[in-house]
């Protein structure tokens, strides 16, 4: 008994010896994206432009996230971001992340590791909306995501595994493979490709080039895959490229011009019509948190023909 006691009061000297854990602490950012669209000919009812998807002359809450990061210690963080623009509240990300030595492990819904466009985050994005190739891909999966970083690696690299046929719930056990690599080719320039395959043989390819050279920035990027936006498996192969150029007039405005080829997958593969756009506008940088875009569109597509022209504009306020 005797001993017991002793090793009892040892126990509670040496943990109250121990320096206190710290609380978790509790971060919050977001943004809002409004935005005015006006179409010059038929609906775009097959969203071949990418963005001017609504009726004409629509004003659209574009964008409204906000993000939770709790930081339980300095190795573990939990995150939820919410997107609220669809009139009901809709789940973008749900993560725990853990750091070990010099790799990041998450686990639940992140962003998907494919593509320069859809890594990059919306509030960075130089034209209104991405690429039509990019938008018929999945932005999200829910799996395992492992970053490894360190002196040791020349590149940034990312590999996953997630669920495949839904981005929530994998309900044929399809389970999906993505890596991404990105190499900085000097101080003016990064290469990048991205691979994601599936356990049904089914895959997708991507290879990108960004430079800026003091005002002028460029980037090239094509991706081909034979997956929905719901990460299915689909016959065909859904392929598409753009050139994207940019020049910065001053420190708060900044012009951009887009061309865009996207090729639809349909059964079989020769049954491919091509779609074009050329989107044409600039950005004011009203702050660092704020800015306003302005695009004008030229449409080509097969598919909806009497679809002309397109202008919109937008409001990005983020906090």
């Amino acid at each position: 008994m005797r001993y017991f006691i002793t090793l009892t009061l040892s126990v509670l000297a040496i943990a109250l010896s121990l320096p206190a854990l710290a609380a978790p602490t509790v971060s919050t950012t977001g943004y809002l994206q409004v935005r005015y669209s006006e179409l010059f000919g038929a609906a775009d009812t097959n969203k071949a432009t990418g963005y001017f998807d609504k009726d004409n002359g629509t004003f659209q809450i574009r964008r409204a996230r906000l993000a939770i990061k709790g930081t339980i210690d300095p190795q573990t963080s939990a995150t939820i971001e919410i997107d609220g623009s669809k009139g009901a509240v809709e789940t973008t990300k749900a993560f725990v992340a853990y750091t070990l030595h010099d790799c990041t492990i998450a686990a639940g819904r992140n962003t998907l590791p494919f593509t320069y466009e859809i890594q990059l985050s919306s509030t960075s994005m130089t034209t209104l909306e991405r690429s039509m190739m990019a938008r018929a891909l999945s932005e999200y999966g829910v799996g395992l995501f492992i970053t490894p970083q360190g002196a040791y690696i020349p590149c940034k690299l990312t590999a996953a595994i997630i669920n495949g046929d839904d981005t929530m719930v994998d309900t044929n056990s399809n389970k999906l493979i993505v890596a991404s690599a990105e190499y900085p080719a000097g101080t003016h320039l990064k290469l990048g490709a991205s691979y994601l395959t599936g356990m049904n043989g089914h895959y997708g390819v991507n290879g990108y080039l960004v430079g800026q050279y003091g005002p002028i920035g460029a980037v090239a990027e094509y991706t081909q895959a034979e997956f929905t936006d719901k990460l299915a498996a689909m016959d065909g192969r859904n392929q598409g490229w753009y050139v994207l150029g940019t020049y910065d007039l001053n420190p708060t405005v900044r012009l951009h011009a887009r061309y865009e080829a996207f090729d639809k997958a349909g059964a079989p593969e020769t049954t491919y019509k091509t779609k074009h756009n050329i989107a044409l506008g600039g950005t004011y940088f009203q702050s660092g948190n704020m800015k306003c875009t302005l695009e004008y569109q030229f449409i080509h597509d097969p598919a909806n023909p009497a679809l002309n022209n397109a202008l919109g504009t937008q409001w990005q306020v983020r906090f």
